[in-house]
């Protein structure tokens, strides 16, 4: 459990102005490598070291040792409704070979920020850190509340983090609404073309499957090599047949977006919509149409000449909200028994609502994106956290309040992530007048 005395040994990672840069908050914040459960903890300490110095309060969620949130309030009556600010901490793995600049040394080159979270989350964490913190000096002048929350491990699934927090405090969800990822700020040559608002997203079905057989050397003629037979289980796998079809959440949004977008593209849309064809579609539009499934991991032996006892397959899967993850699961179970494997659930959501079009929390984000460009509801083809809050009916908002351009997001996940100082340091004003426009 962490320990009030020990942010005083980590003040020297936040005695940063307030008025400083926001970059410098960034920097420091890369620099923390947080790969679940990793590097966590000291995140969670430089975040609450930020929080003390500005005189916030706040409080460390934490579950068998282990921290899962960290939580701070804003407020001004217990009754009234509750902006949350949420963001998580953890990324993925970062392999510093094919990166132009250290992943983790948050340095800024070239215009840029560069490192691991620089876009996934962390830099969306200290917009609305930096928001959260400058209306707390106007705290008495509040007419509505706002939260931060802090998480864990969404990008191992989430089920240890928010999804842990559902189960087990919802309570500081009551009467809220949540700022989360997952939107996106289309760019055109002339700026931006319009925000997207993500209100509903993929449901996602985690897998593993296992074979086990006869392990050995390889030059003996074992016919029951576990591997063999995974192999073919995935080439059946591979064959199952995913339909595109037009669902609620892919005509709320294309029907949205078709009108701003420019005539080829506004063709092919309206021609989906249409159910006329799905053979010409425009880069990533896929996603919106199709159940997707990628193996990504594949394991055996660790040498070339010794045949594994044992072999495992992991699945991901991004389901369209209304796939029936039943009829899935069914159809690989049967594929899995044909060779004896096991398979084993890993992650899966069954439910996939829309967050109200109508709330005030959305019509806030409108209000203020809608100054510089359209809003449109968004549908998310992969998955964030928001999914644990939709299925609890908390109304949950994805935002960037970035305009990235293909090459800063091609390094979500990727090598080179970064963003541009000066596109980061846009953002955080957006994050301020949101949160402004809110509280006041």
């Amino acid at each position: 459990m962490l320990k009030p005395k020990t942010l005083f040994s980590l003040c020297l990672l936040s005695c940063i102005s307030l008025y400083s840069y926001p970059t410098k908050w960034l920097q420091e914040y890369i620099k923390i490598p947080t790969f679940s459960p990793t590097g966590e903890e000291k995140a969670f300490l430089y975040i609450a070291s930020l929080l003390e110095q500005n005189g916030i309060k706040y409080q460390f969620i934490t579950y068998k040792g282990r921290t899962v949130a960290l939580f701070s309030k804003l407020e001004k009556d217990s009754s009234l409704p509750t902006l949350i600010l949420m963001h998580h901490l953890d990324v993925v793995p970062a392999e510093g070979k094919r990166w132009k600049y250290p992943p983790f040394s948050g340095v800024l080159k070239e215009g840029k920020i560069w490192g691991r979270g620089a876009i996934d989350a962390k830099g969306l964490g200290i917009a609305q850190l930096l928001a959260f913190i400058k209306i707390s000096k106007n705290r008495e002048k509040l007419n509505r509340n706002v939260a931060m929350l802090v998480v864990c491990c969404e990008e191992k699934g989430g089920t240890e983090g928010v999804g842990w927090l559902i189960r087990n405090r919802k309570d500081i969800f009551l009467n809220s609404w949540v700022i989360n990822e997952g939107g996106i700020a289309k760019r055109f040559t002339n700026g931006v073309g319009w925000w997207g608002i993500e209100v509903v997203q993929k449901k996602p079905l985690w897998i593993k499957i296992s074979a086990r057989g006869r392990g050995g050397h390889s030059a003996s003629g074992y016919l029951d090599n576990p591997l063999h037979k995974l192999l073919v289980v995935l080439n059946g796998i591979l064959e199952l047949k995913f339909e595109p079809r037009i669902t609620e959440a892919g005509k709320l949004f294309l029907k949205r977006v078709k009108p701003l977008e420019p005539v080829g593209i506004a063709k092919i849309i309206a021609k989906v919509l249409e159910k006329k064809t799905f053979d010409t579609l425009f880069p990533g539009m896929q996603s919106f149409l199709y159940d997707t499934l990628q193996i990504t991991m594949v394991s055996g032996s660790q040498s070339i000449n010794i045949v594994p006892e044992k072999a495992e397959a992991y699945i991901d899967m991004r389901l369209l909200p209304d796939t029936d993850i039943e009829g899935v699961l069914k159809s690989i179970k049967e594929k899995a028994t044909q060779k004896n494997l096991e398979v084993e659930i890993l992650l899966q959501n069954r439910y996939s609502p829309i967050s109200s079009l109508d709330s005030i929390g959305f019509k806030t984000l409108e209000k203020v994106l809608s100054k510089e460009a359209p809003v449109v509801p968004f549908f998310l083809p992969g998955f964030t956290d928001a999914r644990f809050l939709r299925e609890a009916g908390i109304d949950v908002y994805g935002i960037s309040p970035f305009v990235l351009d293909p090459l800063s997001t091609s390094g979500i996940h990727g090598a080179n992530e970064s963003i541009s100082e000066k596109e980061f340091i846009k953002g955080v004003r957006r994050m301020e007048a949101i949160v402004k426009e809110w509280a006041f």
